[in-house]
């Protein structure tokens, strides 16, 4: 997808009172491992990594094609993530199950999206980002395949 305008995947998880909690996360912050892994990156004090250091579980939601896709996750914490004078929180997250909501007559168009206002900035930044994590998600010992590592330059072509 060429332009500033970019898919978001939200992820649901449960607080401690078990209400559900909604982040929405950019292509900065969400690196495919493999087709049954992935790694995410947030920050060290928001409640989604509070949620998933207590549960270690989360639902992923993205529209792709007309059809929302549901993935539950089995998350782990693997550490901070070092970039640029600060530290996000990361974890490898494994699916569990997929499902899809799809009809006969209609389709989703999109879920929601992300407009850069800087598109240089921020897709520099978040193929900085995604570079971290994988150096991360690397020197802990998790393998990332050869497809899903072409993710920091798909998201740096996905905002020029």
């Amino acid at each position: 997808m060429k332009g500033s305008a970019l898919e978001a995947l939200e992820l649901i998880t449960t607080d401690s009172d078990g209400w559900p909690h909604s982040a929405w996360l950019s292509p900065g912050e969400v690196l495919p491992m493999s087709a049954t892994q992935l790694a995410v990156a947030l920050w060290p004090s928001s409640t989604t990594t509070a949620n998933l250091e207590r549960s270690g579980m989360a639902l992923a939601e993205l529209v792709d094609n007309g059809v929302l896709f549901k993935a539950r996750l089995r998350a782990v914490a693997v550490g901070p993530v070092s970039i640029e004078q600060r530290s996000l929180a990361g974890f490898v997250c494994e699916v569990e199950q997929v499902t899809s909501d799809v009809v006969g007559y209609a389709s989703l168009l999109s879920g929601p999206r992300y407009e850069l206002d800087d598109v240089p900035a921020v897709s520099g930044r978040w193929g900085r980002q995604l570079e971290a994590l994988a150096a991360a998600l690397e020197g802990a010992g998790h393998h990332i395949d050869a497809v899903s590592s072409a993710s920091v330059e798909d998201t740096r072509d996905r905002t020029e």
